[in-house]
């Protein structure tokens, strides 16, 4: 049964996220300049790699079902929806993608508190420690967003940085982290 109900998790979650990405899709023509192409990059990047991570928390960490937890997931999916919606607000996206990861890191302290299990422990770990600077730094862009609105030079710049940020902090946990390879199943020896 909670197998089951793990499977209908995972398949809502992913509908969700194809859902995202049709909307982000029908938004194309919304990109108006360089800088809204480079959100617009941003915003799939960050859409696939929260889809990867929820995946990996419903599969793999077992969280509890409680009002609390369904609260937090709302909002997830709520800062998500709308962090599609105002891709090209970039104040608003900037305050929406540090609420989403304030929560995420919170779901994550809320498991690893409940878990004995030391591998959950040890990817919990490594995903707070790196995601917990996408929070100040969404913040900050949110702030300088709404300081240099008018300063297309530095608006520019900071689109800019962040797809470079987006691309590189994925590559970093994948690849140099190997945050996901921690659950990857092995096959057994003949």
């Amino acid at each position: 049964m909670k197998t089951n109900k793990h499977y209908n998790k995972i398949r809502i979650l992913n509908s969700f996220v194809t859902l995202l990405l049709v909307v982000l899709i029908s938004l194309i023509k919304q990109n108006k300049n360089i800088g809204d192409w480079l959100i617009y990059f941003s915003t799939w990047i960050l859409i696939v790699h929260i889809g990867v991570g929820a995946n990996y928390m419903i599969k793999y960490l077992k969280q509890k079902d409680n009002f609390f937890n369904s609260l937090l997931d709302f909002v997830l999916l709520i800062c998500m929806f709308f962090g599609v919606l105002f891709f090209n607000r970039l104040v608003i996206w900037g305050i929406l993608f540090a609420v989403f990861f304030t929560i995420a890191i919170i779901k994550y302290r809320i498991v690893y508190l409940c878990t004995r299990n030391e591998r959950i422990k040890e990817y919990i770990s490594k995903k707070v420690k790196n995601e917990i600077t996408t929070i100040p730094l969404f913040t900050l862009l949110a702030i300088l967003a709404y300081i240099f609105d008018d300063n297309l030079l530095i608006i520019r710049f900071l689109q800019g940085m962040v797809l470079l940020f987006q691309f590189f902090f994925v590559v970093w946990l994948v690849f140099v982290k190997k945050v996901y390879s921690m659950f990857k199943v092995t096959k057994p020896s003949n």
